[in-house]
């Protein structure tokens, strides 16, 4: 006779299951992107596009924030937190020529010290971080990040 049943063999298996995918999730975080755009302009650009290489959009602007997404679902599925972290961005015209253009940039919009979780004192944290580290949102009122890419980027001038 076995020493483990087969129905608890299964049942073992299942409970593992269960658990790694408890712990799998648990690990994501949620980033969420909030379009800063003015009407008509970057991820609100109503420029007729075909769907292009897996992405359904139909305008020029709800594909720019369907890849936007897309990328920051990527990021949260690598860091930790239970805080959402919210993400103020836009496309703007910034210029450049064939070969030298900034793309896109992004920073902090805030940052935090001596909160209950911090690992040091005394010492500053970006607001995504430090929301991670205390557990919740250190600054209700503020989101945490800016980003902000080149919408010339997507003509025919800038990098070609």
């Amino acid at each position: 006779m076995p020493l483990c049943p087969r129905n608890t063999s299964r049942a073992a298996v299942v409970v593992v299951v269960v658990l790694c995918g408890w712990m799998l999730s648990s690990y994501a975080a949620t980033i969420s992107i909030v379009n800063i755009d003015d009407a008509g302009e970057g991820f609100n650009d109503s420029t007729p596009v075909s769907p292009i290489g897996g992405n359904p959009g139909v305008t020029l602007g709800e594909q720019r924030l369907r890849a936007a997404q897309f990328a920051a679902d990527l990021w949260a599925a690598r860091l930790r937190s239970n805080v959402e972290i919210k993400i103020d961005a836009s496309f703007d015209a910034l210029g450049g020529n064939g070969t030298n253009a900034v793309v896109a940039g992004a920073a902090p919009l805030n940052f935090f010290r001596d909160f209950p979780g911090a690992p040091l004192a005394v010492t500053w944290y970006p607001a995504a971080l430090g929301n991670a580290l205390a557990g919740v949102d250190l600054d209700p009122r503020r989101h945490d990040i800016r980003a902000g890419a080149n919408s010339d980027v997507d003509g025919d001038v800038v990098l070609g």
